[in-house]
């Protein structure tokens, strides 16, 4: 890890330890630095806070990439492609409003696409839409 990189998750996981748990903190940087160093991406400080906290990503290329790169490990999905809701719930239910949360995930669980890569991205997009709670 180099250590811009380790700067940023260091004040991310002091800045928003309240929203996040530890362990969520953990697998958001994780999956966030896996599919930057995939794509051979800067993740950048600002980047990192719109990925966890607003999903406020620029409608580009390279963002799209690192959204699907990033939902792929979160979401999982059967094999006729339809997300399983409960393990991203489980997840992410500590410090959090179980319902609210549950209500979000549930509805976007059935999102479309022609891909696996667009269901994703769309799922991406639609929690940030419909979010009832907050971070």
């Amino acid at each position: 890890m180099n250590l811009i990189t380790s700067l940023i998750v260091s004040a991310l996981a002091t800045l928003c330890h309240t929203m996040y748990t530890e362990k969520q903190q953990k697998l958001l940087n994780d999956i966030a630095e896996e599919c930057a160093a995939k794509l051979d991406m800067e993740l950048t400080y600002d980047y990192m806070q719109r990925f966890i906290y607003s999903g406020d990503l620029p409608d580009d290329a390279m963002s799209k990439k690192f959204i699907i790169c990033t939902q792929k490990k979160i979401v999982e999905m059967d094999a006729d492609g339809k997300i399983q809701s409960q393990k991203i719930i489980d997840n992410f239910a500590d410090n959090h409003d179980i319902r609210a949360l549950t209500e979000v995930i549930l509805k976007c669980s059935s999102v479309e696409g022609d891909t696996v890569e667009e269901k994703v991205y769309n799922f991406y997009k639609c929690l940030w839409i419909e979010k009832n709670f907050d971070l």
